[in-house]
């Protein structure tokens, strides 16, 4: 089994298995092709903290044992989430991973991370959304009793 290194922003090295994070990483995909990597140097993930890189390579590794799950992530109008997708996706830094997820070009994640996100937002008001996502109501209370009530 060949490994290669991922380094995060914070300085943490990771290995993982090649042809598990080039299956699933497009930028991993890409730097590998590029630089003909040699394996005992780490790839700089300048973008990536560890935290996040930790839940990726777990994303990563879970998933090319489980390939039958794939096909559920791809299906747009399939609401099916694992319960190993929505514990290790539901996070309180959700922007950083997927920020993260984006960075490394990871599709599947991406899409399985949006349905999360939705699944998190399902069935809460504004109100509600605001709070648990830290933002600023910029309307006025009177615009927003207007757009309320409306």
């Amino acid at each position: 089994m060949e490994t290669i290194l991922l380094e995060s922003n914070d300085n943490k090295i990771y290995e993982i298995n090649k042809n598990t994070i080039i299956k699933y990483s497009a930028l991993i995909y890409d730097v590998i092709g590029i630089l003909a990597n040699d394996n005992n140097v780490p790839i700089p993930l300048y973008n990536v903290h560890s935290i996040e890189l930790e839940k990726i390579i777990k994303y990563c590794n879970y998933h090319m044992e489980h390939p039958e799950e794939d096909e559920y992530i791809n299906n747009e109008y399939c609401d099916y989430i694992s319960e190993f997708d929505k514990e290790l996706l539901y996070s309180d830094r959700m922007i950083e991973l997927v920020s993260s997820i984006y960075y490394m070009r990871i599709d599947n994640m991406i899409n399985i991370t949006a349905k999360v996100i939705a699944y998190k937002m399902k069935d809460k008001n504004v109100v509600e959304l605001r709070k648990e996502y830290d933002i600023e109501n910029d309307f006025s209370e009177k615009n927003d009793e207007a757009r309320i009530n409306k």
